[in-house]
């Protein structure tokens, strides 16, 4: 579903809403009824898949706006908050069921992990992981409440590439990169910060290639290439 479809609905709702309201058959006020519009661009990234914590946090937002304009709740933050918690267990339970058959699990040991594919959660605490790998694939790192490193410098990645969900609410992240890659990056930032500092010198340089998926909400996820870097 296109922006475009998505206002064009919205304008039909909103339509049919003034014209009931005139033949006195429905109470319609735009100013009441406009989180429709954010429950709608919700949608629209829940069903791209490309944006599911994005897509639930916006539909979430619109559906607590709309019952507080009509007056079904008297505070939106007290929704709101428990609500966040909610919306990042299930975007980690479903990335996870989206992902492609792994091909080991990860094993965690003084701080260190050796696998092909990685997984990470910080939940109200402070870790900090070492991925020690010959041939990295894909992982993933989620924290809520807490802060979180991660070394990959002494990763190798397969040829193929990998790729690499990172998932941080009301917390700090940190991911060290190895130094013979590309990183590309693609997510989404609400009230919070995500920054890239491994700076891809040549674009046209062979190299294998890490992808990383991000979302961030009231946190912050910092990307470095070296564990020496100065943060």
């Amino acid at each position: 579903m296109t922006t475009k479809n998505i206002l064009a609905i919205a304008l039909i709702i909103f339509g049919i809403g003034l014209i009931l309201e005139e033949m006195l058959l429905f109470d319609f006020s735009i100013a009441q009824w406009w989180p429709l519009i954010v429950i709608g661009f919700g949608l629209k990234l829940i069903y791209s898949t490309k944006g599911l914590t994005s897509g639930l946090l916006l539909t979430t937002v619109g559906l607590i706006l709309l019952a507080y304009q009509l007056h079904y709740i008297t505070s939106f933050w007290s929704f709101m908050w428990p609500s966040l918690l909610i919306i990042f267990g299930i975007s980690m339970i479903v990335g996870k069921s989206r992902k492609k058959s792994k091909h080991c699990s990860a094993k965690h040991s003084s701080g260190s992990v050796s696998a092909e594919d990685f997984d990470v959660n910080c939940l109200m605490t402070s870790i900090n992981e070492t991925v020690d790998c010959n041939e990295l694939r894909s992982g993933s790192v989620s924290v809520v409440l807490g802060s979180v490193e991660v070394d990959l410098s002494r990763a190798v990645i397969v040829s193929q590439g990998a790729e690499i969900d990172l998932k941080c609410i009301l917390g700090e992240m940190t991911l060290i990169a190895p130094a013979d890659c590309k990183i590309i990056t693609k997510g989404d930032a609400i009230l919070g910060s995500f920054s890239d500092k491994t700076f891809n010198s040549d674009s046209n340089m062979i190299a294998p290639v890490i992808r990383i998926n991000y979302s961030v909400i009231l946190g912050e996820i910092k990307i470095y290439r070296f564990a020496t870097e100065d943060n």
